[in-house]
């Protein structure tokens, strides 16, 4: 198990490896309060997210786990909570605070440890994105890769 800290000596973050091969990982960093508004970024969030599958597919190889693999995500205690999108929308059109607490998107099916982690994951920020008033995330090119901001 690997963990992080918030800087005031609190965990924000593990990864366990179960001796099934299923990996659990956790980040409580990214939700913020700033003058009472709830909000978490969208660039970064995703860059988390994507940073971090890209080097569990990369363990479960080394780790000779094959896929395919499933991947979920859970955002809990996040009713209330609006997604930055950068500077000029953070408050913009489309922009609404989360109805729910908890907000599990679809899980997504991952063939092998070589595919585009990022771009498997369009499906699920996208249901992220359309949770706080957004038709889709916008760090994805035309062809369907990650990129922060994109557009």
């Amino acid at each position: 198990m690997s963990s992080g800290s918030d800087g005031d000596g609190n965990r924000s973050a593990y990864v366990q490896v179960f001796r099934n091969g299923c990996l659990e990982a956790t980040e409580s960093t990214l939700l913020r309060l700033r003058d009472k508004a709830k909000y978490f970024p969208g660039v970064a969030f995703e860059q988390a997210v994507v940073e971090c599958g890209a080097r569990l597919l990369k363990l479960l190889e080394i780790m000779e786990i094959g896929g395919p693999y499933i991947v979920m995500l859970s955002y809990l205690g996040v009713k209330g909570y609006i997604i930055y999108v950068d500077p000029f929308r953070f408050m913009g059109h489309g922009t609404h605070p989360i109805e729910r607490d908890n907000l599990f998107p679809d899980e997504i099916v991952i063939e092998s440890a070589s595919q585009d982690f990022g771009r498997a994951m369009r499906p699920i920020f996208n249901q992220v994105w359309n949770a706080c008033g957004w038709p889709t995330s916008f760090n994805y090119d035309e062809q369907g890769n990650w990129r922060a901001h994109a557009r």
